[in-house]
């Protein structure tokens, strides 16, 4: 080992043995996220349109809902529904979703006409609803207890399209506002909103495609692989501060107490653009359900965050909401019970780790509320 040469040879195939691994990882990595970007960009059918369907990379369809088909128009509409990506049918084939079995359930009867749009929330359909000259006989809105709720107090401009509801100056109601106006750039009602939309302020692409690979290589399993996206976007639009009962900060109980105010207000200016009759559907994600595995994730992703399971209501959202409409004088139904005894009874209502239901569960929702809205058309024909 006294030749120099020697020890050259020895340190270059050391460093080479140390390096390889790195290097060879390194290259599988970038090849993987050119070939991501590239198959979303250019190859992914979700990208493409075939009628009203496209195909998702996870091989769920992807109901595409063409712009005229997500605002109601001046054609005749007797019930007109209106809701999220559940009520649009994400992830079922295509008759199969509750609001499409409402729509065949009267068919030969009433026109029904579907206003659903994947991500749609409150605030979104009340801008419909006040752009619209249609007067159907009955209204349901499908209120998805998750996004619905959250996205419909946080949306920032920068992700509204073109217009976005904003709290007046007095705070005494809401006002609909153009995205370019002066408050552009400007995180809805007060700065604190901007610590609540981290998902669109802070972006990390390179690690969540790099826990993705883990996820597709088969190196980190669905349960890990969602703990970590429900902690790293705890305090974001689809995060689980909803549920806390108690918080440590003011600024974000803030935001949350305003939450509540406004869909208080987006409630009754909805109800008063109407001019039927008005039923909204509480539609419960499945972190509600107590056996469900996504309650497990939440209750995780919570502990990451510092958060106690004694200091989370998963139902803390629904009670709110339902008390909101009943003071109101709004009726709604809760399918909550009927799709809490189809897990009771053994059925699998939900996609496989996804927050959307299968057909089974849009099934279970169609018999939960088909009753209901036969007893309003009954009460609006006498």
């Amino acid at each position: 080992m006294d030749d120099p040469n020697a020890r050259q040879r020895l340190f270059r195939i050391l460093l080479l043995v140390f390096w390889s691994p790195i290097l060879l990882v390194s290259v599988i990595f970038m090849i993987y996220l050119a070939a991501s970007y590239a198959k979303r960009t250019f190859i992914s059918p979700s990208w493409m349109t075939v009628g009203d369907i496209g195909v998702s990379k996870d091989a769920l369809e992807f109901r595409v809902i063409p712009l005229s088909r997500q605002t109601p128009s001046s054609e005749r509409e007797d019930i007109l529904l209106y809701g999220d990506s559940w009520t649009a049918g994400f992830g079922v084939p295509e008759g199969y979703s509750f609001s499409e079995r409402i729509r065949d359930h009267f068919k030969g009867r009433l026109a029904v006409r579907i206003a659903a749009k994947n991500g749609g929330e409150l605030a979104r359909q009340y801008i419909a609803i006040r752009g619209t000259d249609a007067k159907p006989r009955l209204s349901v809105i499908f209120f998805n207890l998750n996004n619905d709720y959250e996205t419909s107090m946080m949306e920032s401009p920068y992700a509204a399209p073109e217009e976005y509801v904003v709290f007046k100056p007095d705070g005494t109601g809401i006002q609909v506002r153009p995205k370019d106006d002066a408050s552009q750039g400007v995180f809805k009602y007060t700065s604190d909103f901007s610590r609540m939309n981290t998902y669109f302020s802070r972006p990390s692409f390179i690690r969540d495609s790099f826990n993705n690979m883990l996820f597709r290589l088969g190196l980190k399993e669905d349960f890990l692989y969602n703990v970590h996206y429900f902690s790293e976007y705890f305090y974001s639009t689809n995060g689980g501060w909803k549920y806390i009962k108690r918080f440590n900060d003011p600024q974000t109980e803030r935001c949350a107490q305003d939450g509540y105010r406004l869909l208080s207000l987006l409630f009754a200016e909805v109800n008063k653009q109407l001019s039927g009759r008005l039923l909204v559907v509480l539609l419960p994600p499945r972190e509600c359900f107590g056996m469900d595995i996504f309650r497990r994730m939440y209750s995780v992703a919570a502990a990451e965050q510092g958060i106690r399971q004694d200091d989370l209501d998963f139902h803390q959202p629904r009670n709110r909401v339902t008390e909101i409409l009943k003071a109101q004088g709004i009726k709604y139904v809760d399918v909550y019970p009927a799709m809490e005894q189809a897990l009771f009874d053994g059925k699998d209502i939900f996609i496989s780790y996804n927050d959307h239901p299968n057909w089974l569960g849009h099934r279970v929702i169609y018999e939960a509320v088909i009753q209901d809205i036969e007893a309003i058309v009954a009460q609006e024909s006498k």
